[in-house]
C-alpha cells in the first residue's frame, strides 16, 4: 500500500513539474512553429540591423518602441509622432505591416521616417514573422 501512495505521489509530482516547466516558457509570445523558424530569425536579424538602431525599447529613442505593434492603432503610443502618422486611421496588422515595409511613404504619406521600403520580398515576409512571433 504504501508504494501505491508513494507511486501515485511520484506522478502527481511528475505532472506538477511538468506543467510547471511549460508555464515556465509561456511568455505571452506565440510559439514559433518549426516551418517559421527560420524565417523569424532572419526578421530579427534584419529588424537588428535595419530597424533596431531607431525603434529601440528604451526610452528617447529616435521612433516608437515596435514590440506589440500588430494589434495596435497606428500613431497610438505615447511617442511624438510626426502629423502624418497622427492622422492614420488604421490598426497595424500583417497586411499593413508588409505593405508599409514595401511602400511606407503610400502607407502614411509625408512620414518623417528615413526608410524607403524593402524591394525584396522575402525580406519583408521574414520581418512579419519576426513581428507576429517575436514582437508580442
Amino acid at each position: 500500500m504504501a508504494s501505491g501512495r508513494f507511486s501515485r505521489m511520484w506522478r502527481v509530482y511528475g505532472v506538477v513539474v511538468l506543467a510547471a516547466a511549460g508555464l515556465a516558457g509561456c511568455d505571452g509570445k506565440a510559439a514559433v512553429p518549426q516551418e517559421m523558424a527560420a524565417a523569424v530569425e532572419r526578421g530579427e536579424n534584419y529588424f537588428h540591423d535595419y530597424c533596431a538602431p531607431c525603434h529601440r525599447p528604451e526610452y528617447g529613442a529616435f521612433a516608437p518602441n515596435l514590440h506589440g505593434v500588430l494589434g495596435r492603432d497606428a500613431g497610438s503610443t505615447d511617442f511624438s509622432y510626426s502629423p502624418a502618422f497622427k492622422a492614420q486611421d488604421f490598426t497595424w496588422d500583417e497586411d499593413s505591416l508588409r505593405a508599409f515595409l514595401q511602400y511606407p511613404r503610400q502607407v502614411v504619406p509625408d512620414n518623417r521616417m528615413a526608410f524607403f521600403g524593402f524591394e525584396d520580398e522575402r525580406m519583408r515576409e521574414d520581418i512579419v514573422a519576426f513581428f507576429k512571433y517575436k514582437m508580442k
